[in-house]
């Protein structure tokens, strides 16, 4: 069952604009769908590759029946496989730059990141070039790693769509693509520049993305003096994993949040401690890969740890409180039809130790 919500994140359309090269009308089609799954009772989000304004079933040359959907870009989409069919998402292979003026900024709380394609220039002019397609962009999402006040480290967890601008120029018809993003905050104050991903259809080795993901639990309490037996010692907090292992590497990685904070906390140094997670002083992450032979030592078990531990005193204000774990899927890989070095990632449980309901 589906409960479709209308564009939150792009302003305007990308397909039609006026004389100035500006977009000419805002964007109603919807590209957020709140799902709901049946028997597991669970809700989740799912976005499109551009608003979604129609959709008909259609009986296939062996006499199947499919949905077919039609976009705001025109393009027809049919929900099958384990690829995406990309359009224009961030480039997660391509670093985040970080400008000075956003690093010297102090923030009082983590802030909300947006992004924006750049509007392209003509040269020497300083006018807004007509024949541009500007494309605003929708769907990225960014957790920020803070140091202090300020923002150290910017995480794409979702890379969106509709990014970067397609030139076409009149007299040839001939197309180029403007792939500056701009990163701002909840102040509309630039503080980075990303790259889009050119994914154009029509390209002879055909571009396809890896389908991103990802699960955050609720707050739990940390188990302390006052909660358990012995709480006010070394606690294990370590989290673990059941998957099903893959052929392929695939990728998943696990951040901590603690006491409601929007950003996840750092690891103070790299380790590997031979249990599948690799803690990683970058992107605030522990990392699995979940290929069957990736250690010489044997196949993996389908069970992996990221250890981690911890002391909590319930009459001491800096001690943590409470704890929620993320679970994210690898950086976004393009798939093409040259390249197939991707295996779906299936989870069959997580647990998170030494919180209150795992107490005594």
């Amino acid at each position: 069952m589906f409960v479709i919500e209308p564009n939150k994140d792009t302003e305007y359309s990308s397909t039609e604009q006026d004389g100035t090269g500006i977009p000419a009308y805002e964007n109603k089609v919807p590209t957020l769908a709140l799902c709901y799954h049946l028997d597991y009772g669970a809700w989740w989000t799912e976005r499109y590759p551009n608003g979604i304004n129609c959709s008909t079933s259609t009986r296939g040359s062996y006499g199947s029946t499919k949905v077919i959907y039609g976009a705001e870009s025109g393009r027809l989409y049919c929900l099958e496989g384990d690829r995406d069919c990309a359009y224009f998402p961030i480039d997660e292979s391509t670093p985040i730059t970080m400008l000075a003026q956003g690093s010297a900024k102090e923030y009082d709380k983590t802030p909300t990141l947006r992004a924006m394609s750049m509007p392209q220039q003509l040269s020497n002019s300083g006018l807004y070039d007509n024949n541009i397609l500007y494309a605003s962009g929708s769907g990225a999402v960014f957790e920020v790693v803070m140091r202090g006040k300020k923002i150290h480290e910017i995480i794409i967890t979702n890379p969106g769509f509709g990014y970067g601008s397609t030139n076409i120029d009149p007299s040839t018809g001939a197309e180029s693509f403007a792939s500056d993003i701009t990163i701002y905050d909840d102040d509309s104050f630039v503080i980075a520049r990303a790259t889009a991903l050119d994914t154009r259809l029509h390209h002879a080795d055909n571009k396809r993305i890896t389908i991103p993901w990802s699960y955050k639990t609720s707050n739990h309490e940390i188990i302390n003096d006052q909660t358990a037996k012995g709480g006010g010692g070394l606690i294990d907090r370590s989290v673990v994993v059941t998957y099903e292992t893959t052929d392929k590497s695939s990728n998943i990685s696990i951040r901590q949040f603690f006491n409601n904070n929007a950003a996840p906390r750092e690891n103070m140094m790299p380790r590997d401690r031979g249990t599948g997670f690799v803690h990683s002083t970058t992107g605030a992450r522990a990392v699995l890969d979940m290929k069957n032979d990736r250690s010489n030592l044997g196949a993996a078990t389908g069970v992996a740890k990221a250890i981690f531990a911890g002391r909590a005193t319930d009459d001491l204000a800096g001690s943590d409180k409470h704890v929620s774990v993320g679970l994210y899927s690898d950086a976004t890989r393009v798939i093409t039809t040259s390249t197939n070095d991707y295996s779906v990632p299936t989870m069959y449980a997580l647990e998170v130790r030494g919180v209150v309901p795992n107490g005594e």
